[in-house]
């Protein structure tokens, strides 16, 4: 039984391989496989969900689950139940369970649920129960709505309960904000909030009330008065102010627009003192450019070249490296050179590590790219700044560990190793790098859609990522077989970054670095544009790659068969013939 080599080294990798109301396999020491189960008399096949196969020797299978046949039987069971009762319920729900009907099993549990919120009405103490209802069976987000649910319809007693006074409104709005009611913090403490509004005019006056906000977690308050603050003092030019509002910003919760407007207004105070200073607005420059200040940055860049465009020092100052290939100084924001090395399109392409990749159909093909690239300057911010560029790709828990401070990013890397799997690694996080989102490399093919990689070979040792499997756990590696301890080399990949569906490298400046792609496309694709996420694209050139001719094939001469050889003849020993003699 022939078995895509693919599917093996997914297998290897540990990614998931499950089918929506797929078959079930099981083997005696417990393993389950899904996909679509064949009896083949001896053993049983397993087809996958991307086309591979499994075969299993029926001694090593315990148990094979098929839905399709055991789902009249819990339709039946359903057109007669009671979903109120527990007992009831329980029963089809363990029914559902070993008859692998997920999604039976999980639209079962949202029915119930909601026959038992309609019923809980406005009790509180209803709905607590039902949130233990629903943690007993796994169901994590409607045990939070049924608990907040409760402890919004108490909140409504508690109010009534506190009247006008400001102390029990005050512990009041300390209960709420325990259990996440937002709303109805702001609601308790309205009234104190209008007193101290009224008594804040001083840009120190509205920043406190921004930190008392922040401290009730009333963020849209807190927003609003840190941008009055900073829009006082910047009315009055006290850039003293204006640096510690700056400072507190960018080290904790801030308003957006209350940063941008007070590093704006910083700006405009230091480039008038700046006047001629060339080192003082370059370095005003690279504080712009940090701060997502483009318009700024430019303007303080040209008066700083304006005044000496060939020093080295101004040209270093702002970031700038020289480009020794094209003899110019290179800005920090043209951070690469790629060139394509060439493309092949052929029926399957074998990675030296043993994973082979087959097309899809009869008129598809594999197309191997190759990329060459090289950094040509680093990230100015550092690796923090590199993995904030991927933004779109990141999820939502490892943004808030990169948003952090960076002395608190740092220490949360070893801290969250478990959870995040983030390898704290200071030899290789603290290297001037640059970051190359690898898998977002897309091929265009004329005017259809742009298709994603298949496949990309990682180079410097870190072996490839298949990408049509499923989710990644996200986690910071560095390359396992170039060591400039054990080798003597530095590889020109310092660090891999994975996230869902997205593979990137952080990449030293000034190295090469060959970086392989894999597409399907249609075999009769020839020219074809790379789009990459931050480079301009790149023309390509698909050869197609011939096939060896098979032996005695349309193609060659027939092979001649030779007549068989002949052993040489052997004189015929006769027993005991030596013996007389």
């Amino acid at each position: 039984m022939r078995t895509i080599a693919i599917v093996a080294a997914a297998c290897a990798l540990g990614l998931p391989l499950q089918v929506a109301d797929a078959d079930v396999l099981i083997t005696h020491s417990g393993s389950r496989y899904e996909g679509k189960v064949t009896d083949k008399g001896d053993f049983y096949v397993l087809t996958m969900a991307g086309g591979g196969e499994m075969s299993f020797p029926k001694s090593m299978v315990r148990e094979v689950i098929v839905p399709e046949r055991l789902r009249p039987e819990y339709q039946r069971m359903l057109a007669t139940a009671e979903l109120t009762d527990d007992a009831q319920l329980k029963k089809l729900l363990d029914f559902a369970g070993q008859a692998a009907l997920t999604e039976e099993r999980n639209e079962l549990l949202a029915k119930a649920y909601q026959l038992r919120a309609a019923k809980a009405g406005q009790d509180p103490k209803a709905w607590r129960e039902l949130g233990s209802w629903c943690q007993g069976h796994g169901m994590k987000a409607e045990t939070d709505a049924c608990e907040l649910q409760a402890s919004r319809l108490e909140f409504k007693a508690r109010l009534a309960a506190a009247g006008q006074d400001a102390e029990a409104l005050e512990k009041l709005a300390e209960w709420c904000r325990e259990r996440g009611l937002r709303e109805e913090t702001a609601r308790c403490l309205s009234g104190e909030y209008e007193r101290r509004r009224k008594g804040a005019e001083t840009a120190g006056q509205k920043w406190e009330l921004a930190r008392w906000c922040q401290q009730w977690g009333l963020e849209q308050w807190r927003n609003q008065n840190q941008l009055d603050a900073v829009t006082a003092a910047a009315s009055g030019g006290d850039l003293t102010r204006l640096d510690e509002f700056l400072l507190e910003l960018e080290a904790g919760p801030q308003s957006p627009d209350a940063a941008r407007a007070c590093a704006q207004a910083i700006y405009r105070i230091r480039v008038k003192s700046a006047s001629n200073e060339v080192m003082a607005l370059a370095g005003l420059a690279t504080w712009c450019k940090a701060r997502g200040l483009k318009a700024e940055a430019a303007e303080a860049e040209a008066a700083a070249l304006k005044i000496a465009p060939t020093d080295q020092k101004v040209r270093e100052a702002l970031g700038h490296v020289w480009d020794e290939a094209n003899r110019e100084w290179v800005p920090w924001d043209w951070p690469w050179r790629v060139k394509v090395l060439g493309g092949v399109t052929s029926s399957s392409y074998s990675d030296p590590s043993g994973i082979t990749i087959s097309s899809k159909g009869t008129h598809d093909a594999v197309a191997m790219i190759q990329v060459q690239f090289e950094a040509l300057s680093p990230d100015p911010g550092g690796v923090k700044a590199c993995l904030l560029q991927a933004k779109p790709f990141l999820s939502d828990k490892l943004l808030k560990l990169l948003e952090r401070d960076e002395a608190t990013w740092k220490s949360a890397l070893g801290e969250t190793q478990v959870q995040e799997r983030l390898l704290k690694d200071q030899q290789w996080l603290t290297e001037p790098q640059r970051l190359f989102l690898s898998s977002m490399v897309r091929l265009q093919l004329g005017g259809t859609a742009q298709l994603l990689p298949i496949f990309t070979d990682q180079p410097a040792g870190n072996g490839c990522t298949v990408f049509e499997a499923g989710k990644r756990d996200e986690h910071l590696s560095a390359p396992r077989t170039v060591w400039p301890s054990l080798s003597g080399q530095r590889s020109p990949v310092l660090s891999y970054v994975r996230v869902p569906k997205t593979t990137a490298m952080l990449v030293r400046p000034r190295q090469k670095v060959v970086l392989t792609v894999l597409y399907i496309i249609p075999q009769a694709a020839g020219t074809a544009t790379l789009l990459f996420y931050d480079l301009p694209p790149i023309p390509v050139e698909l050869k197609s790659e011939p096939r060896p001719p098979r032996p005695g094939g349309p193609d060659q001469e027939p092979r001649r068969r030779e007549p068989p050889r002949r052993m040489p003849d052997v004189p015929r020993r006769v027993p005991g013939e030596e013996r007389r003699r």
